[in-house]
């Protein structure tokens, strides 16, 4: 190498490290901005999941869920389209919480119909204790009556956009949503994502019913796809109930704890028979 291409590649090499070295606090400030935005995401979502708790959907409005956050209406919309995206963001945040509980419950050694019973207690507790979860679970069927399309349409329509093998990677948990990009493929994400977190939610029954099968303590003989159905509507009508009669039941002396108990033996003599 002569003396002029040494300092032609020395010269290269020095644009390159400036290079280098001057873009790393422009990388630091994206990953701040980054950050930031991810936070105060998470804000406008604690707050409306609050607003939720207490109140029906109905009755919270933008303004309601910016002023508790502390940011304006129009910075809501820079991340949510609308009330109904945000309200199925909360579902799935409230989803995701109550999926990793089931599955942390999961007990190989327990029968599959004590597996079934303890999930559907669970889910007597945790929706008497935050009211949220049957007021999303409510309003799913409600918007999707809205949309007017049937929950099979829904279906067929992540096969057709995702593709069956990666539906089942999402639902058995072997994918991420990360791996996929909900806002380019789907018009209403946050609504795609919480159907998504009930399969999931749906597969962790499935996966205890069929134990129950296999084990001989689940006798009866409707198909599993049935038998959760059945199960789904007699866990969120008593829990209807129990919030519709709240004031009733505690006048006449009926506890909660009574209501539910009577119920999960129904429910066991349900599976059993």
């Amino acid at each position: 190498m002569n003396k002029g291409q040494f300092f032609k590649y020395r010269s290269l090499f020095i644009f390159v490290m400036d290079k280098t070295h001057d873009d790393g606090p422009q990388v630091q400030k994206k990953q701040l901005r980054i950050r930031k935005k991810e936070r105060t995401k998470q804000v406008i979502l604690a707050k409306a999941e609050e607003f939720f708790a207490k109140k029906e959907m109905e009755a919270v409005s933008i303004e309601d869920i910016a002023e508790a956050a502390f940011i304006s209406r129009t910075t809501i919309y820079n991340y949510f389209k609308n009330k109904d995206t945000i309200f199925f963001a909360v579902g799935n945040k409230v989803f995701r919480d109550l999926n990793q509980r089931f599955t942390a419950m999961f007990d190989p050694k327990m029968t599959g119909k004590d597996q079934v019973l303890q999930f559907c207690e669970q889910t007597f507790k945790d929706s008497t204790e935050n009211p949220i979860i049957l007021k999303i679970t409510n309003a799913y069927f409600v918007h999707t009556d809205k949309l007017n399309i049937a929950p099979e349409a829904v279906w067929n329509d992540l096969n057709v956009k995702i593709g069956p093998s990666n539906l089942n990677k999402l639902i058995d948990k072997s994918s991420t949503f990360e791996e996929f990009n909900l806002e380019e493929l789907f018009e209403e994400p946050s609504y795609i994502e919480f159907v998504i977190w009930l399969m999931r939610n749906g597969f962790i029954w499935q996966k205890a019913i069929k134990k129950g099968r296999e084990d001989k303590t689940i006798k009866n003989a409707m198909d599993d796809g049935e038998l959760m159905e059945y199960l789904s509507i007699l866990l969120n009508g008593v829990l209807s109930e129990i919030n519709l009669r709240r004031t009733i039941k505690d006048r006449i002396g009926i506890t909660r704890d009574t209501v539910i108990s009577q119920s999960l033996k129904l429910i066991s003599h349900f599976l059993e028979n």
